[in-house]
């Protein structure tokens, strides 16, 4: 009779002992855990959790959430059942809110409207808004994409510590620019790459000069800052790839450690299939790169075609022409920010005293260096459309009048002068152009020579 009772009274005991490791504490001191002590043994004490007693408050389980690393997130969504069950009830709210806690310029820059291959049907089979799919269910961010974000997080972070490390510092602003940077990577064709950068709203003139410094901040540490002749090839080879993280493995060494890599990535970029005449490679690979990946990086949807792909560099400099920014008066401006303090013009050192890298400037002196920044791109005159006929001719919005690049017409001195003076002016700028192309195509020894004999006669 007594194991009898026994086998009634222990499924009774074990189902209050769960439900006290879910009760909260807001009960008072007299009805504590009053009404179960009938089925536990004097003297025992309830075992408490508090992640059961968050999950019993789902707002305050929703805001330690947001502050959670993504691979606690994905273990404790494995683990417990309770919280795979609350997060499939509220998958978005759950990611955006630890998106935006922890890495919030990477989740209003890559959205994952963009990224469907990481968005996952939403668990709770809530149905689209939109009228014509209001039969299907939604799509929402799944937690691949949140491992995504903040994976380029730290991938531009790394970026901008290895670049500081070798001396070329850049604003904080540069964070959002190099981001933006990447998801022009992620585009596959030239027409939406220039789309995206034309917008006003998505790149302001301040931006396009933050990503102009990091252009030739990168050109400068990929170069020898004595032997070095200006070569620009590493960057536009980095810039040519898929994903910044080529980059930044460069930056730390772990690629590109010699000459056999560097030519598997010139033949991934350059050497266009398409291109080439039936039967000119006989083997099935070149450089240990296979033929169907061969020149697919310039290529638009990175497959092997005709139509080339413009890199992110060519059409962030070509929009700043198109607008009239006039960078190339701020070359020396570019060249030595980060090695001069902006306010007290000593001499910056890539590390502090106490031997940390030092990024960045205060945010005081980079808030006044951005003001002037913005002072220069509101006052750099009038803005351009790109001419594709004649090369270094730009063309008014207002008059479609042709202009050339740097150049005041002289009825725009306002000095009376006539339309007849203006052509006579542009065609002296052309034939200066003409002159400064043929000088480019010298060797330096060449150009040396030129120098010093053009300069006396």
């Amino acid at each position: 009779m007594a194991a009898a009772n026994s086998q009634q009274v222990e499924p009774l005991r074990r189902a209050a002992l769960a439900n006290a490791r879910r009760t909260t504490l807001t009960r008072t001191a007299s009805d504590s855990f009053s009404w179960i002590q009938r089925f536990v043994p004097s003297g025992t004490e309830l075992e408490f959790s508090i992640f059961n007693v968050l999950l019993d408050r789902p707002e305050l389980m929703l805001e330690v959430t947001k502050w959670l690393d993504v691979n606690d997130l994905i273990s404790l969504y494995a683990i417990s059942k309770d919280f795979h069950i609350m997060m499939n009830t509220q998958m978005t709210t759950m990611v955006l809110g630890n998106a935006r806690s922890q890495a919030p310029e990477c989740a209003d820059i890559f959205r994952f409207t963009c990224y469907q291959s990481l968005c996952i049907y939403d668990p709770a089979q809530n149905r689209n808004e939109t009228p014509k799919k209001e039969h299907m269910v939604r799509s929402v961010p799944g937690l691949r994409w949140l491992r995504f974000i903040q994976f380029r997080e730290q991938t531009v972070t790394s970026i901008l510590e290895g670049l500081a490390a070798r001396g070329q510092r850049l604003p904080r602003i540069a964070s959002k620019v190099i981001k933006k940077v990447w998801f022009l990577m992620d585009i596959s064709d030239t027409q939406r790459r220039i789309a995206t950068v034309r917008n006003p709203d998505l790149w302001s003139e301040v931006e396009l000069y933050i990503a102009c410094m990091f252009f030739m901040k990168l050109d400068m540490a990929c170069s020898d800052p004595v032997d070095g002749n200006g070569e620009k090839g590493l960057r536009r080879l980095l810039l040519a790839q898929r994903s910044l993280s080529k980059l930044d493995a460069v930056l730390k060494r772990e690629e590109l450690w010699d000459f056999y890599e560097l030519m598997q990535m010139h033949v991934e970029w350059k050497l266009n299939r398409a291109q080439m005449p039936p039967g000119m490679y006989v083997s099935k690979t070149v450089f240990g790169v296979f033929l169907k990946d061969c020149g697919r990086l310039s290529c638009k949807n990175w497959k092997p075609s005709l139509i080339t792909l413009m890199r992110v560099d060519e059409v962030i400099m070509r929009e700043s022409v198109r607008r009239g920014l006039n960078f190339d008066e701020k070359l020396i401006d570019l060249v030595i920010w980060g090695n001069i303090h902006p306010a007290t013009s000593e001499d910056v050192f890539p590390k502090n005293k106490l031997g940390e890298i030092q990024t960045t400037f205060d945010p005081e002196t980079e808030r006044e260096a951005l003001q002037q920044m913005e002072m220069h791109a509101s006052n750099a005159g009038t803005r351009f459309n790109w001419d594709g006929k004649d090369d270094g001719v730009l063309e008014d919005e207002e008059t479609g009048n042709a202009m050339l690049i740097g150049s005041n017409r002289p009825s725009d001195m306002g000095s009376g002068a006539s339309a007849a003076d203006d052509n006579l002016y542009l065609a002296g700028r052309r034939e200066g152009l003409g002159l400064l192309a043929e000088f480019e195509k010298l060797s330096i020894r060449q150009k040396l020579v030129k120098i010093k004999t053009g300069i006396r006669t």
